[in-house]
């Protein structure tokens, strides 16, 4: 008994003479002489291969160049040089200061609001989503480099995981990387002045408010204006309407002659608001020239209601000078003959202001001056007749 004891005496003198100390709590399982070549070489030096046998999870981060400890700055220290051991259970084997680290050593910059965080804000379980971190009761792995997996997804899924694309870390709101140009509808025109929720609304999706950014219709301008024209010209808006504005009509992209009213003569000449006023929901009649142009004649070619065709004397080229022909007159109940040929037509139909061609008189006397007044008797001229 008294040779066990003084063995047992001498080994504890022997280990306390090569042991500078206790092990921290964390490192307490590897106390003892047998245990000295886990951590150490022959001698005192500690390799970095043998702390990362056991710290696989650092290990696993170096290979695959991530985070804090695969900076090439960390990377060529010894391990012991700031997870230092042998002072005792309770000595902070973790201690660095949060102030003045420089985070962007761990491959995640801090920026914008970023900045303005503490560590606990970030360094929390509840962010954490492999299991073999989030046990852990303290720890500064584990987190991930993706916004979702820190920030609620607005966008539910819906445009992918890359946030960066559109919005910084200064603010969510206003989106301001966002290019719309970029996306599959360019902002052209009067559209680079609308506001976005004209054209994303918001809804309810899954209980929560969500803006729908994507899988919108737009391949017909129908899809989010109404057709004023009533489905009369088609869904190819662009053919005549630009984004610059609804009324800038291209001209030049619409072919008025595929209409029921080709443009000719001075037609030609006429600026589309002149005949299409208003919102354009109706089309314009166009069967009369009185449709739009005011019966010059007032009624005189108006027989039981009917209008007589403007075009048996007129031209779209010009109003005046009609086309009436000595042919047609004479095809009225007063014919042209002898020196009524070189008489104008002003002579006759245009003694007023007006033109006048209805109820002029037929009879010589109601244009001439009777040269006989006095000398021959109207006994003999019964009818009226100068013949």
């Amino acid at each position: 008994m008294k040779h066990i004891f003084i063995i047992l005496l001498f080994s504890s003198q022997i280990f306390a003479q090569i042991s500078p100390g206790d092990l921290t709590n964390a490192h307490s399982n590897l106390e003892g002489i047998s245990n000295c070549t886990k951590c150490h070489e022959i001698g005192e030096k500690v390799l970095n291969s043998k702390c990362l046998d056991c710290h696989k999870e650092i290990k696993t981060l170096i290979n695959a160049v991530r985070g804090y400890h695969s900076s090439s700055d960390v990377k060529k220290k010894a391990c012991a040089s700031c997870h230092n051991e042998h002072h005792g259970r309770n000595f902070r084997i973790i201690n660095f200061k949060t102030d003045g680290f420089d985070h962007n050593k761990t491959g995640f910059k801090l920026t914008g609001a970023h900045a303005k965080k503490e560590c606990k804000d970030c360094h929390q379980s509840k962010y954490i989503s492999d299991s073999k971190y989030k046990k852990k009761s303290k720890t500064h792995l584990g987190l991930d480099q993706q916004c979702v997996s820190c920030h609620e997804d607005f966008h539910q899924g819906t445009l992918g995981k890359e946030c960066s694309g559109c919005h910084s870390t200064e603010k969510f709101k206003p989106a301001t990387s966002f290019d719309h140009n970029k996306a599959a509808f360019k902002l052209t025109g009067a559209h680079e002045k609308v506001e976005c929720a004209k054209c994303h609304p918001k809804e309810i999706k899954n209980g929560k408010e969500f803006e729908k950014l994507k899988g919108l219709s737009f391949s017909n301008c129908s899809s989010c204006h109404s057709d004023v024209h009533k489905g009369a010209f088609g869904a190819d808006c662009k053919s005549c309407h630009s984004t610059g504005g609804f009324n800038i009509i291209n001209q030049k992209g619409f072919d008025h002659n595929k209409t029921k009213f080709p443009l000719i003569g001075k037609h030609q000449k006429v600026k589309c608001n002149d005949c299409h006023k208003g919102v354009y929901k109706d089309k314009p009649l166009f069967t009369n020239c009185t449709d739009c142009h005011t019966d010059y004649h007032q009624g005189d070619f108006t027989i039981n209601g009917l209008v007589k065709d403007c075009k048996n004397c007129h031209t779209e080229t010009s109003f005046s000078p009609a086309f009436f022909s000595i042919d047609d007159h004479n095809k009225t109940e007063f014919k042209i003959d002898g020196s009524h040929f070189a008489v104008a037509c002003k002579q006759c139909h245009h003694k007023n202001e007006q033109w006048k061609f209805i109820n002029i008189g037929k009879q010589c006397q109601d244009c001439h001056k009777n040269v006989h007044e006095n000398e021959i008797s109207e006994k003999y001229l019964p009818e009226n007749k100068c013949e």
